[in-house]
């Protein structure tokens, strides 16, 4: 990969409250802004994008408003969150902000800005660069539902477990995290979003 001449910014997106930690490390490119942020924690987390997210920044929220063109938000406490790029938020090292997955099961991420990698070896627009454990699957309840679930998945004898074990499919296990993957992943999704704003515009 070649040298990228503006360099990177790094961040650490860490699930909160579980038991088991769930995290990933990725450069995000500098004129990134807080959407692409967000659809950078889809893929790399393991999300789908089902539901509503907020981030929340020194207690303002920004999030997804609809460009209809007729008329503004009705919920003028919300920042569009297109409008603003990250180095915009984050002035230092080690500053950190929240961002909820899922407004029902309150998916509560620690978005943590590591620094700027100069000279970053990607010509990606984003890239994860490490990450443990899997995911928990949408709708699982937030954090007490997902350890419920779990807890009883290595439980034979529970009287759930054939329904848990089938709604969890045999693909999942909560330590799975594969690199390789979460990267192409993510890779395709940028190059569809490139490809589509230049069908558009």
């Amino acid at each position: 990969m070649s040298e990228n001449n503006h360099g990177m910014l790094q961040f650490k997106i860490e699930l909160e409250h579980l038991s088991i930690p769930v995290w990933r490390e990725i450069l995000i490119d500098p004129q990134a802004t807080l959407e692409d942020l967000h659809f950078c924690i889809q893929v790399v987390m393991g999300w789908a994008d089902y539901h509503d997210h907020e981030f929340v920044i020194d207690e303002q929220h920004y999030g997804y408003i609809e460009q209809t063109g007729i008329s503004e938000p009705d919920d003028n406490d919300i920042h569009d969150e297109a409008q603003f790029l990250l180095t915009d938020i984050f002035k230092q090292s080690e500053q950190s902000i929240r961002y909820t997955y899922d407004l029902h099961d309150h998916w509560y991420h620690k978005i943590t800005f590591i620094g700027e990698v100069k000279n970053s070896a990607t010509d990606e627009f984003a890239i994860c660069l490490s990450g443990k454990n899997a995911c928990p699957p949408e709708d699982a309840g937030g954090v007490s539902g997902y350890e419920h679930l779990l807890n009883v998945l290595k439980t034979p004898n529970h009287f759930e477990h054939a329904d848990v074990k089938d709604w969890f499919g045999d693909s999942f296990s909560p330590t799975q995290f594969d690199l390789e993957e979460t990267n192409n992943n993510l890779q395709a999704f940028f190059a569809q979003e490139d490809e589509d704003y230049e069908t558009t515009n």
